[in-house]
């Protein structure tokens, strides 16, 4: 019974940081000298759980399963995975709690990829009528090049803004639950339940990461240690859309967005070869477990929150269309 008021207290903890920070969501989105969308999107407080029945426990009072799925889903943030996720002993359940638990942040990380979008909309909008942007504003855009690795005056060339724009989009929900699913055995590896390292990535900056028990002698990297399950998958999709290896994959995203098709992780799962060194061999893997899980059938779902803050459309493509990137 204790546990059980534990984990009501959560939710309902949970619903109450939702309703206090709703009005800033619907307000921060296209307010481009406020917070940030990162500040905006989410609520303070997100559900911490450590067994795999406080998961289960939260998903049914939220009803919440893989065969309930009526086009929007929970907004509900996971701190970390539980401990003993490693104790399901039936495969098909142990994916489904791990899909369960990833997806609404996978939304959640896609929509503030969304309203960075709108904003750069908005700002380059102000700088093609030439009008004059704000301190906040120039401060912002500046921010969206640095992390979006563009180099350059952002502010007076067209073709960084250009690209820019295009490094700014999302990813398809399945792609990003097919790789995290691969690269943590489904949430079970030591990096995901240590590191919150969902993606396998590196750093190369001595002891701020955790040491691989497999690392060849004189090698220097460690796995990245992150905060929450929430950073590793910003982190992850922030990597897809800003590193040199993985210009092909954004090139591919473009040209469907340019013929007006849909963008699936199956199709854009060709522009991964350099994410593993097993190459085209990791691509079909990947599409296998994206074919075999059902996951393309995720499309289209968005996070249930209140009906006058639902996600808007994604805008009309303005006149900034990259072809590459040089």
């Amino acid at each position: 019974m204790e546990g059980n008021s534990r984990i009501m207290k959560k939710i309902a903890s949970l619903t109450l940081a939702l309703t206090l920070t709703a009005p800033g969501l619907f307000t921060g989105c296209r307010d481009t000298s406020g917070p940030t969308a990162r500040d905006l999107l989410f609520p303070p407080e997100v559900i911490n759980p450590v067994t795999v029945a406080e998961v289960h426990t939260i998903f049914e009072e939220l009803d919440y399963s893989w065969r309930n799925f009526d086009g929007s889903i929970p907004h509900i943030l996971f701190d970390r995975l539980p401990t003993d996720i490693d104790t399901i002993r039936s495969t098909p359940k142990r994916k489904q709690l791990f899909f369960l638990m990833m997806l609404p942040m996978v939304l959640a990380a896609n929509d503030e990829i969304e309203a960075e979008r709108q904003t750069l909309f908005d700002i380059f909008e102000k700088i093609d009528g030439g009008i004059e942007l704000g301190l906040d504003e120039k401060s912002q855009l500046q921010a969206f090049a640095d992390r979006y690795r563009i180099k350059g005056d952002i502010f007076s060339d067209t073709l960084l803004r250009q690209r820019l724009l295009k490094r700014v989009d999302t990813i398809p929900p399945s792609l990003v639950l097919a790789q995290a699913a691969n690269e943590s055995a489904y949430g079970t590896s030591r990096f995901a339940l240590e590191a919150n390292n969902l993606f396998g990535e590196w750093t190369f900056t001595p002891g701020t990461g955790l040491v691989p028990k497999s690392r060849p002698a004189g090698a220097k990297y460690e796995v990245r240690l992150f905060n929450s399950l929430l950073d590793s998958i910003r982190s992850y999709l922030n990597n897809l859309n800003s590193h040199p290896a993985y210009r092909k994959l954004r090139n591919l995203r473009k040209l469907m967005r340019d013929r007006e098709k849909t963008v699936t992780g199956t199709r854009l799962a060709a522009g991964l070869s350099r994410y593993s060194a097993r190459g085209d061999e990791y691509i079909e893997e990947i599409r296998n477990m994206i074919w075999v899980n059902g996951l393309e059938d995720l499309a289209g779902l968005t996070l249930r929150v209140p009906e006058r803050l639902r996600r808007y459309s994604r805008p009309e493509v303005p006149p900034y269309i990259a072809r590459a990137e040089f």
